[in-house]
């Protein structure tokens, strides 16, 4: 009775605010029947009897906020008054860097610089596929390699070749053809330290292309007329100096025994333009000149030995390389790496905040003397003295290398 009793309450209650009742119970049957006739009417069905309009709750429906499915508006941007407007408030407020770190030279030719670099060790094995390749007419960085490299190669591939034919015919028929000085002085130290020569000039004149192109790609969108964002760059990189240090210090250790004083003195004749390649030069000289030393002592050994002490030569070379002192030199070598990738960042980060300060500088002098002055550039909020990095130019420097750093816009 008392279930009954509070069902007769609810129904009247939802008969008062037009929701028709609810079911209780487990099924349909649980319901004790109802008369029609005490069952209040639903406001529509009044509206339709009466023809005046009865007012109905309408229930809320949320709407959605932020931008829709497909990409459109969401509410906020088309329902609500002010709140687009205080957006594009904040988007105009919100604001990327004056400058833009974006290189306008052409890509780095990164695998060919390797290839050279293991050429001084192998020879012509991997200097060959450098020398066959035909650069793309549109692609002078790689026209420099053949334009320095074709005609030197041209005289000591040869050369190359028959020495290692020679070597080969002595250890196959057990005939001594050539000493083993002259031919490790030959093949290891001569003909690789005339290689070492052009190498140094081909990275002179790929730092010299680099500049230019930058100046002649600038006054070209210059002279079209096109308002671009000011370009605030570091030095180019010297792409084979920073494989020469950077390479597998076993790899420069031998590559520091057999041509270091070749390296060495093409380094000093052939001066740097940037303040970038002078501190790899300065790098590179601090590395491969203690190892003049080391040459000094492979040439004095070459000296005492036979021909048919070469084969025990070549294995106690090997295991020279698992040697304590070798080791030594490994852990000095890794250490001027490391010391030169964090200078090389340093200084390439130092070089785009001066240069994008130093054109933020010019635009602010040039908006003060012009008559337009509503219509400045882009500057930096603030005056100069509060210029901070992140206004000025983008210094975001890629993971896996810390001595490269992002070309982002």
């Amino acid at each position: 009775q008392q279930t009954q009793q509070q069902q007769q309450q609810h129904q009247q209650q939802s008969g008062v605010n037009g929701v028709e009742p609810a079911k209780l119970g487990a099924g349909e049957d649980s319901l004790p029947p109802q008369d029609p006739d005490e069952v209040p009417a639903s406001p529509r069905k009044e509206y339709e009897e009466s023809g005046s309009k009865v007012d109905e709750p309408v229930a809320e429906v949320a709407q959605p906020t932020g931008p829709s499915f497909g990409g459109g508006l969401g509410s906020e941007d088309i329902q609500v008054d002010g709140i687009a407007e205080t957006d594009e408030d904040e988007r105009e407020a919100v604001k990327g860097p004056f400058c833009a770190s974006l290189a306008v030279e052409d890509e780095e030719p990164q695998i060919f610089m390797r290839w050279l670099v293991c050429s001084v060790l192998f020879g012509w094995v991997t200097m060959l596929p450098i020398l066959i390749m035909q650069p793309h007419e549109g692609r002078p960085r790689q026209q420099l390699f053949r334009g320095y490299l074709l005609k030197p190669c041209v005289l000591l591939i040869p050369l190359w070749c028959l020495a290692w034919v020679l070597d080969c015919v002595e250890l196959f028929f057990q005939i001594q053809i050539m000493s083993p000085l002259f031919y490790f002085g030959m093949v290891h130290m001569i003909m690789p330290g005339c290689l070492i020569w052009y190498l140094l000039k081909l990275q002179a004149a790929d730092e010299g292309l680099l500049l230019d192109q930058r100046k002649v790609r600038a006054q070209e969108v210059a002279k079209d007329g096109t308002p671009i964002q000011p370009l605030a760059i570091e030095d180019p990189a010297p792409a084979l100096l920073r494989e020469l240090i950077c390479i597998n210090p076993v790899a420069l250790v031998f590559l520091g025994s057999v041509v270091s004083i070749p390296l060495i003195a093409a380094s000093l004749l052939t001066p740097m333009r940037t303040e970038r390649a002078r501190l790899a030069q300065g790098y590179l000289h601090m590395i491969y000149g203690p190892c003049i030393f080391l040459q000094l002592l492979f040439l004095y050994t070459l000296s005492g030995v036979h021909f048919q002490d070469l084969p025990r030569f070549y294995v106690a070379l090997f295991a020279s390389l698992l040697s304590l002192p070798c080791f030594a030199v490994w852990c000095l070598c890794m250490t001027c790496v490391s010391r030169y990738g964090s200078q090389d960042l340093l200084l390439s980060q130092r070089q785009r905040l001066a240069r994008a300060k130093a054109l933020a500088q010019s635009a602010l002098e040039a908006s003060k003397e012009s008559a337009e002055l509503g219509e400045a550039p882009n500057l930096p909020p603030g005056s100069p003295d509060d210029w901070t990095a992140a206004s000025l130019v983008d210094t975001a420097q890629v993971s896996h290398r810390e001595w490269e750093l992002a070309y982002s816009a």
